[in-house]
Order: structure tokens, then sequence, then C-alpha cells
């Protein structure tokens, strides 16, 4: 069966939600499944599966509306940290545990991942995507 590495965005719980029946119906199918989230995700999903906790990009508001410039300066003030959780993602996840390919519940860095860890990607913006996609892979 695959191994699977499926990053979810934290912020909020919509992500998670979709992504906890997700994990659970590949691992009900013989997958193994690593999964990196933060914040909310990493604190919805944690109690029942194997998830490495990640820095992500968070959006910041200010009376109830978007705010670019914070959103801006307190993600500038968590890249250095965000750098040291990637290098351990990449340590811990993908040289220990070579991906079949990556699922990414995500809507803001899904498209560097690839790039980072050079394997397949599937990118589940909406539920109809996986009975949309069929996808081979060798063990």
């Amino acid at each position: 069966m695959a191994k699977i590495v499926y990053g979810v965005s934290g912020e909020g719980s919509g992500h998670s939600s979709r992504a906890r029946e997700m994990i659970r119906h590949l691992e009900q199918l013989g997958h193994t499944v690593k999964v990196a989230s933060y914040d909310r995700g990493y604190n919805n999903l944690e109690p029942d599966f194997d998830v490495f906790e990640i820095e992500g990009l968070h959006t910041a508001s200010s009376d109830n509306r978007v705010s670019k410039v914070k959103t801006f300066t307190d993600n500038l003030q968590r890249l250095s940290q965000g750098h040291k959780k990637l290098q351990a993602l990449r340590k811990n996840i993908f040289k220990q545990f070579p991906a079949s390919f990556q699922v990414i519940d995500s809507k803001k860095n899904a498209l560097s991942m690839p790039l980072l860890f050079l394997c397949p990607l599937i990118w589940k913006i909406a539920m109809c995507a996986f009975y949309l996609c069929h996808f081979d892979y060798t063990e």
C-alpha cells in the first residue's frame, strides 16, 4: 500500500475536519499516513493520528477585516521558526518515510511542497477531487 504524507491547513477547523475523514478512509484501505499540520489542525488531528507539528501561514485581522500588513509582519516574525520546522519535517518525515505521494489540503502552501520534497502531489481543493482521480504508484 502507499505511504502518504498529508499536509493540512491549521487555520480554522474546516480543513482538519475534512482531512480527518479522508485520513481515516485512507488508513482503512491499508495505506500508511503521516500528517503535517499546525495550530487548530494539529490540535484537532493529533489525538487520533500520527501528526508532525509544522509552522503555517496565518491570516491576521483587525476590526473583522483582513489586515495585509499585520498578516505580512506576523508571518515574517515566524519565518525563522518555520524554517526550523521545515528542516525537521524533511529529516523526520520525508527522509525516514519515503512517501509514495503527498496530499495537501491547504490553499497557502500547497505549491511549494512538491518542489521541496520531490514526490508527486495531489492538491485537494474540494472533496470531489478524490472521486475524480486515479493515481498509480510504485512501492
